[in-house]
């Protein structure tokens, strides 16, 4: 079989649907990617496993070795997209297309575009001088539960020195991400006539106490918590959605309040939860309604990797550029987890990402592949 190149592979990639979601409506199976891949990365010698992660919609991460030996270095990248409106898109979001350079597709720069790279770059490699493995994986879910990532920390099947993530970051390479809680807290009431407050119980008006409950955490947690390697130096809480009551003449007998927490390294992800905890009984001596505290997926953790490291030092030696930290979430705590060693650094921006029109530039995946086989030599041959 023919070795495709970048550009082919990530043609084929983006053409493949792998959108994940917490809607079933939008969920989809990565199942054909991942068995493309392993055609690939078979016919250049890897030794490839493949496993099953979430049975229905079927979700699997693939493991490709090339080398013998522990430890080592991985190329790591998720499979999946988020999901899309095409009515927004200039073109098919599943037809890679060449805009002056520009190759539009849902995934080309978050992240199909970066693991396209990493493929072409263990077919440049030289594997007999390969003193320590080269592996590339390939997960599921990132986009939504993080089922991936969560599979490698609990499954404990890989232990390697290094871990490179190719989300994209301008080939900059990344220290340090928050963490990332998603929660839902509802409130329940009482319904009855708007004339008489007195006859239910109000669940916009518990909303409201837990709301000021939680503002008055945000500023204390924004007092107690801080970093200046980040652009924000803080702990972030945000009230996304709420939702409740069906008529102005009407006690709203239900609300809705989906709100996240992005902690910083040093953060203890069960810490918070407990202090979450607290707050949601502050509220009720607050109300008469009954609240209810839904986490809406397994919270990610922060992550941090070291200035001093081996990886970090050798990532900006090669790039000239230095490492900084990040406010969105990867899979790289769960490898951190496992003891790896672990920066963030693919091509293309966090700008286009999750955006229409998505794209990565010729240029940025050719840079993509030298940094990657740079740092292959450097660290393992």
């Amino acid at each position: 079989m023919a070795i495709p190149s970048t550009i082919e592979l990530l043609t084929e990639l983006v053409a493949i649907p792998s959108v994940s979601s917490t809607e079933s409506l939008w969920d989809q199976s990565n199942a054909p990617i991942i068995h493309r891949l392993s055609d690939v990365l078979n016919t250049l010698g890897a030794e490839v496993s493949i496993h099953e992660v979430v049975h229905e919609p079927r979700k699997l991460n693939l493991i490709a070795r090339f080398g013998q030996g522990t430890g080592g270095l991985v190329f790591s990248g998720h499979t999946d997209t988020v999901p899309f409106d095409a009515a927004r898109w200039a073109t098919d979001p599943f037809t890679l297309t060449d805009i002056d350079g520009r190759l539009h597709g849902l995934g080309s720069t978050d992240m199909k575009g970066f693991i396209a790279a990493a493929v072409t770059v263990a077919s440049q490699i030289d594997q007999k001088k390969l003193k320590k493995p080269l592996y590339i994986v390939a997960t599921c879910d990132e986009e939504s539960t993080m089922s991936g990532g969560r599979w490698l920390q609990d499954s404990d099947a890989l232990h390697a020195n290094y871990v490179v993530i190719g989300e994209p970051t301008d080939l900059v390479p990344v220290r340090a991400h928050k963490g990332h809680l998603a929660h839902r807290l509802c409130a329940h009431g009482h319904s009855g006539h708007s004339s008489n407050p007195d006859a239910g119980i109000n669940a916009l008006d518990a909303m409201y106490e837990a709301m000021g409950v939680l503002m008055q955490w945000r500023s204390d947690l924004k007092l107690l918590h801080r970093d200046e390697s980040f652009a924000v130096p803080y702990p972030t809480l945000n009230f996304g959605r709420l939702a409740g009551g069906d008529a102005v003449n009407r006690i709203c007998p239900e609300a809705v309040l989906d709100f996240d927490l992005r902690p910083l390294p040093g953060m203890a992800i069960e810490k918070t939860y407990d202090d979450l905890r607290k707050q949601i009984e502050k509220i009720k001596n607050k109300t008469k309604a009954t609240l209810e505290l839904q986490e809406m997926w397994p919270g990610t953790p922060a992550f941090a990797t070291p200035i001093d490291t081996r990886l970090v030092s050798t990532a900006t030696e090669l790039s000239g550029k230095s490492a900084i930290c990040v406010n969105y979430g990867t899979e790289a705590p769960y490898y951190r987890a496992l003891g790896s060693e672990v920066i963030v650094m693919g091509p293309g921006s966090i700008d286009r990402a999750h955006q229409p029109n998505e794209y990565v530039t010729r240029e940025e995946l050719k840079a993509c592949e030298q940094f990657l086989l740079a740092l292959v030599y450097k660290l393992l041959c």
